[in-house]
C-alpha cells in the first residue's frame, strides 16, 4: 500500500513510498502506475499544477529520460528509475479553500457569453480540437437533461460519453471532467444542484471501466472535485470575476491543455454553465457558498515546481 506524504489529504499528495512502472512518456509528461492503483503523473515546467502530479526540472524532454514499462519506484521522497532520480520530498501541496462568491446572474451570462467567444475563437484558429459532431451532439443533450433537471436523462447521455473518442483522454470523457467541475461548484451555491450531482458522479464511477486507465484516473479524481489548476481557475472566474481580462486569460490557460482536452473540457464546462442558469432562471441570485467540501485546491506558498536541489539526475 503506497505511503503517503503527511500533509492535508492524500488525494492531494505525492507518495512516500512506492513501486510501479512508467505507463507513458510524452515530451512534456509521464505518466506513472503504482501497484496498488494510485497514478502519478510527472509534468515539466510547461504545465500547469495538477493533482496528484509533480513538476520536475528537466532538459530535452521526458522521452530521453523515461521509457514506458520500465520500475520505478519512490521510496523517503526521492524518486528512481534504472538511469535517473530525483528529489521530491518537502514540495508544497494544494491546499482546498471555501469557493468565491457568486457575481450576480446577469454578470455570470456576460461572462458565458465571453467565454463562448473564446470557444469560438479557439475553434477557428485550431480545427483539430473540434470535437466529433455526435459529441458535439451529445454535450447539447448533456446540457438540456441539466436545464431539465433530469437525473435520468443525464446518467443515460454519461454512459455514451464515458470513453467516446481517441486520444490518451477521450474527447467525451474530458467533456464529463468540465461538466463536473461546472457542477461541483454550483453545488455550494444551489442545494437543489446536490441530488443531479450524486446521482450523475454515481453513474460516471460505475462507468470507469469503459474508459483507458489514463483517463479513469483523471475522471476519478474529477468525482472527488479534483481538478488541473487551469480548470478550476476558469470555473471559479466564470461565477466570480468581473474582469474581462482576468477571465479571458484563464480561459487561455484552459484551453492550452493537451491537444484536444482543454477545448472539450472548456467545451463541458460551459454548457453546464449555461444549463444551470436556465435552471435557477428567475430565483435571483445566488446566495453566499455553504458547501465547505466544494473548495478550489490552489496552492499553499509556491508553484509544485522543484527548486535547484530537486533537479533530475542521471
Amino acid at each position: 500500500m503506497t505511503r503517503w506524504l503527511a500533509g492535508l489529504g492524500k488525494d492531494m499528495l505525492v507518495p512516500g513510498h512506492a513501486l510501479g512502472r512508467v505507463h507513458s512518456v510524452f515530451e512534456h509528461a509521464c505518466n506513472i502506475a503504482l501497484d496498488d492503483g494510485q497514478w502519478l503523473s510527472l509534468l515539466d515546467n510547461t504545465w500547469a499544477n495538477a493533482p496528484l502530479a509533480v513538476r520536475l526540472d528537466v532538459a530535452g524532454g521526458f522521452q530521453l529520460l523515461f521509457h514506458p514499462g520500465e520500475p520505478f519506484s519512490i521510496k523517503a521522497g526521492v524518486w528512481r528509475t534504472g538511469r535517473c532520480r530525483g528529489d521530491i520530498a518537502g514540495l508544497p501541496v494544494g491546499t482546498p479553500v471555501p469557493a468565491q462568491e457568486a457575481l450576480p446572474v446577469a454578470l455570470i451570462e456576460t461572462n458565458l457569453d465571453r467565454l463562448d467567444a473564446e470557444l469560438a475563437a479557439w475553434q477557428a484558429s485550431h480545427p483539430h480540437a473540434r470535437p466529433a459532431a455526435r459529441l458535439t451532439a451529445l454535450a447539447g443533450a448533456m446540457g438540456d437533461a441539466i436545464a431539465q433537471r433530469d437525473p435520468g436523462a443525464l446518467d443515460a447521455i454519461t454512459c455514451q460519453l464515458v470513453g467516446n473518442g481517441h486520444g490518451l483522454t477521450p474527447s467525451g470523457d474530458d467533456i464529463l471532467t468540465g461538466c463536473l467541475a461546472a457542477l461541483w461548484r454550483l453545488s455550494c451555491l444551489d442545494h437543489a444542484m446536490h441530488p443531479l450531482l450524486s446521482s450523475f458522479c454515481a453513474t460516471l464511477k460505475c462507468q470507469l471501466h469503459r474508459t483507458n486507465e489514463v483517463s479513469r484516473h483523471y475522471l476519478g479524481l474529477a468525482i472527488r472535485n479534483r481538478f488541473v489548476q487551469p480548470l478550476d481557475e476558469l470555473r471559479q472566474c466564470c461565477l466570480g470575476e468581473p474582469d474581462a481580462v482576468q477571465l479571458r486569460g484563464a480561459c487561455r490557460q484552459a484551453l492550452r491543455m493537451g491537444s484536444s482536452s482543454g477545448f472539450d473540457g472548456v467545451t463541458g464546462l460551459a454548457v453546464t454553465y449555461r444549463a444551470a442558469l436556465a435552471w435557477h432562471g428567475a430565483a435571483g441570485p445566488f446566495p453566499r457558498p455553504v458547501a465547505p467540501k466544494c473548495a478550489a485546491w490552489r496552492l499553499r506558498n509556491a508553484p509544485l515546481c522543484l527548486n535547484r536541489s530537486n533537479k533530475v539526475r542521471a
